[in-house]
């Protein structure tokens, strides 16, 4: 009975030692998995392709792109491509006054897309003989940064209050009728009541309020003031109440909208 139990042992040994020399070659070979993985990790971290590469910006038109990246604070070929957080990207950027939404995403090949929008200018006030653009939150720029020449020129506003208002009445007037606008002024009697010098030789007085839901009608107005060899007639349009024309050579009213009533009639 002792002699069979020795032979099975001596059996089994071989087995046991080669089912260790297994287990060691796993761990050996799990120990260099790892080891490389670490030093390709390591390399990777150091080459140029964990860097950012390149930054794309598209969008801007006020603020150029140099800017926009400082404000990123992404380095190309320094700044780690896996340590940037998109978030903390655009709450960067959106510091910046002109910026009403940015996006930013990071692609393969160690990129980075930045997407802008812009407010847009809705005027201009001028200071030091230079026109300094309203942006259509109302917010006046601090440096002269549009490339936008298109626009009104308010005068004699007092308060950003006003240029608030006014410029959210602005930014929902048709693009067109706002780029004939050549001068705003508000009026020193009622600080809501503004005159719209047009380029069309036409001044257009309305509260401030009504400016968007009234001036929608202004291509329509200049169809009914031309004279019968059609030629537009200078004069001042008050939408006070209702909607008077009064030329300037002759003082015969008219009234717009009756007109513009008559006219569907026929």
């Amino acid at each position: 009975m002792e002699k069979e139990k020795v032979i099975l042992l001596e059996d089994r040994l071989p087995k046991l030692k080669q089912q260790r020399k297994q287990k060691a070659n796993r761990r050996f070979i799990a120990f260099l998995s790892v080891f490389f993985l670490l030093l390709i990790a390591i390399i990777y971290l150091n080459s140029p392709f964990s860097k950012v590469g390149e930054v794309i910006i598209s969008g801007n038109d006020m603020i150029d792109q140099e800017t926009i990246l400082e404000t990123s604070n992404i380095h190309i070929n320094q700044s780690g491509f896996w340590n940037l957080k998109e978030a903390t990207i655009e709450n960067d950027i959106s510091r910046l006054e002109v910026i009403k939404k940015v996006t930013a995403t990071k692609k393969l090949l160690h990129t980075v897309e930045i997407q802008i929008d812009e407010y847009q200018v809705v005027g201009f006030v001028v200071k030091d003989n230079e026109k300094w653009p309203i942006l259509e939150n109302g917010q006046l720029l601090s440096e002269q940064q549009s490339q936008t020449k298109n626009g009104p020129i308010v005068q004699k506003w007092t308060s950003n209050e006003q240029l608030q208002e006014l410029a959210s009445q602005l930014i929902k007037t048709p693009i067109s009728v706002r780029n004939s606008m050549s001068e705003i002024s508000f009026s020193d009697k009622d600080p809501n009541f503004i005159s719209i010098y047009m380029n069309e030789q036409i001044e257009v007085k309305v509260y401030v309020r009504d400016l968007s839901s009234q001036m929608i009608a202004y291509p329509l107005f200049l169809q009914q003031i031309v004279d019968e060899k059609g030629y537009l007639q200078p004069g001042v349009i008050d939408l006070q109440v209702g909607q008077i024309y009064t030329p300037l050579d002759r003082g015969n009213e008219i009234d717009l909208d009756n007109q513009e009533e008559g006219d569907g009639e026929t």
